[in-house]
């Protein structure tokens, strides 16, 4: 492969995860669609519904075009050397997800014990998954197959652009140190004592500016501003709910208010 035909392998698992996001999509509509039956046609013909969408999406688009949408927009097609190639494609494609939804089905047709054809199918999603595995390092390695579909058909991307696609990783970096500092606050500020701190930030600037006279309101709590359940008052004179006014003295034993000491002993509990 030319260096001006070559397709950066990001490109090619990117345009993958686009022709599976369209096909969701797509998916999702036709369930929103049905989802006010009485009786779910998915729960009955599901699959078959899938296979035909997979017919539509792979005949307007990988048949027609020799790429994908995904691929389209990202400026790839297959190098094939017969449209066999590309109707094999959409077949295998097809028909594996379809036996995959129906192998219940289909599995109770062989003359097999129950416990033979679970070990059957549980081997052989074994060795496919290995299969996957080996062709996604030879891709890594190569850069050219990204499925093993596309390997056994040696169906090679082919780029249609001349300008070869630029990835900066600068937003990503952006985003990736701000997803941790925003992990690092929800991890730390609960651990916070915000009463206390809002406390200890009122005594200091009470020290310098002096004690403003804090109007008192029998009507809500000091510390929550909601209206008091069970009310208590302290030595200053302040109103508090029971837990709140626990809660404070636990943390600081002031007032969050004036800075007042406050203790157990001296609180007054109102009727």
């Amino acid at each position: 492969m030319t260096e001006k035909s070559f397709v950066p392998r990001i490109s090619q698992i990117d345009a993958a995860t686009l022709d599976s996001e369209l096909l969701s999509t797509f998916s999702q509509q036709i369930s929103n669609a049905c989802k006010y039956f009485i009786r779910n046609p998915l729960d009955t013909i599901g699959p078959e519904l899938d296979a035909i969408l997979r017919c539509l999406i792979w005949k307007f688009s990988l048949i027609a075009k020799q790429r994908s949408i995904g691929q389209e927009l990202l400026g790839i097609k297959y190098q094939n050397k017969s449209q066999a190639q590309l109707y094999t494609l959409a077949g295998v494609d097809i028909l594996v997800h379809y036996l995959k939804q129906r192998q219940r089905f289909f599995l109770q047709f062989l003359p097999l014990s129950d416990q033979t054809k679970n070990l059957t199918l549980h081997y052989a999603n074994i060795v496919v998954g290995m299969t996957k595995i080996v062709n996604s390092l030879f891709f890594l390695r190569q850069g050219l197959y990204p499925s093993l579909a596309t390997f056994l058909l040696d169906l090679k991307p082919l780029s249609t652009i001349d300008e070869s696609r630029s990835v900066g990783y600068s937003y990503m970096s952006r985003e990736l140190l701000w997803s941790t500092f925003t992990e690092l606050l929800i991890f730390i500020v609960p651990l916070l004592n915000s009463s206390k701190i809002k406390s200890q930030i009122t005594q200091r600037f009470s020290s310098f500016l002096g004690k403003p006279a804090t109007p008192i309101s029998l009507s809500q709590c000091s510390l929550c501003s909601h209206p008091p359940i069970l009310p208590c008052r302290g030595v200053c004179g302040h109103i508090y709910c029971y837990y709140c006014l626990a809660t404070q003295i636990n943390s600081s034993a002031r007032c969050a208010v004036c800075g007042a000491e406050v203790t157990e002993e001296s609180v007054n509990y109102i009727a």
